[in-house]
């Protein structure tokens, strides 16, 4: 299902058709969430091969991809249109409204709801991402201070994530009983090089799919707004990253299910 909601936009995309723009927006904002659904189970069948944390980081960091590729869109084009700038703000701002305010307390709901279970604690392991999110908050005040984003900027906070990784890479090491399930499981029943190949060819696709998706759903949801007379600020802020977030929150929403809530909650301070 992930791979055929993404079929119909990979034709139009193809063969130069181009729908109204309603049509567009949810034809590529579809294929957007089926690529980001196969890109977080293929990270899933990954982690037997690398240690659990820094699967875990590679698994947020491609799971909001498909966010920053819409968003990376709007910042583009506002290099030579400065009204997509406003854009690029309220897609960033409405993906991180949806994961704090969103993600993180479904967490403990659902947390609660199913096991009784009124807090999630945070493993030892994540001392690493709390620090790192607490300097990259804390220098953030910076920029906004300012009142821009600047190269330097852009430094010190690619800095920050790298020392995350780096640090998430001498956490542990590969999880060999790691429990697979759905088509993660599916993958490592093939034996392990089909399911390497299986995961290399799943993220070519998946990379593929978002590239040709990204700049038609952004720009057909401004258009849309202005053809229907809704916001397109509004739909930018809210209706983009509920798509491209949604299957990020599934996954967290799953892992919490079957039990593993700090796995499930590090997964968002991760992507965070």
């Amino acid at each position: 299902m992930a791979i055929a909601v993404s079929i119909p936009w990979s034709w139009c995309a193809v063969s130069g058709t181009h729908p109204s723009e309603p049509i567009v927006a949810t034809l590529a904002g579809l294929s957007v969430l089926g690529a980001a659904f196969v890109l977080s189970w293929i990270v899933d069948a990954a982690e037997i091969d690398m240690p659990p944390a820094l699967a875990v980081s590679i698994l947020a960091l491609i799971a909001v991809l498909p966010e920053y590729a819409v968003d990376a869109t709007f910042a583009w084009k506002a290099a030579t249109d400065p009204k997509q700038a406003q854009y690029a703000i309220a897609n960033m701002t409405g993906g991180n409204r949806l994961l704090l305010g969103l993600g993180w307390s479904t967490l403990v709901l659902l947390s609660w709801m199913r096991f009784g279970k009124p807090a999630i604690r945070l493993p030892e392991t994540a001392r690493t991402d709390i620090t790192i999110l607490l300097l990259a908050s804390a220098y953030a005040i910076v920029p906004v201070t300012r009142g821009a984003l600047t190269l330097f900027d852009m430094a010190v906070f690619v800095f920050l994530y790298g020392t995350y990784i780096v640090a998430a890479i001498r956490v542990s090491t590969p999880d060999e009983d790691h429990e697979l399930v759905g088509p993660a499981a599916l993958l490592d029943a093939f034996g392990t090089w089909p399911r390497r190949l299986g995961v290399l060819f799943l993220f070519v696709w998946s990379a593929t799919m978002i590239f040709l998706a990204a700049e038609p759903f952004a720009e057909s949801l401004v258009h849309t707004g202005l053809e229907m007379g809704i916001d397109e600020f509004l739909l930018v802020q809210w209706v983009a990253p509920l798509a491209s977030e949604s299957p990020e929150f599934v996954i967290a929403w799953l892992l919490v299910l079957r039990g593993h809530m700090s796995k499930g909650l590090v997964l968002l301070v991760s992507s965070k």
